[in-house]
């Protein structure tokens, strides 16, 4: 069983292929207890989306 916390990055992974402000309107991105810039969520984004890419290249 997922819990919560799990759920959530599932649900993120499943729409990195929308569009960047889709998922701003999905998500609010925080580090050490601070929520991030839109400008340092997207960079967030496209890094998860690299890091994704590179994992699902042979």
């Amino acid at each position: 069983m997922l819990g919560k916390v799990d759920m959530e990055v599932q649900q993120l992974v499943d729409m990195l292929h929308l569009d960047v402000e889709e998922i701003l309107r999905q998500f609010h991105f925080t580090f050490e207890g601070k929520r991030l810039t839109e400008a340092e969520s997207i960079r967030f984004i496209m890094y998860l989306r690299e890091e994704l890419e590179k994992k699902n290249d042979p």
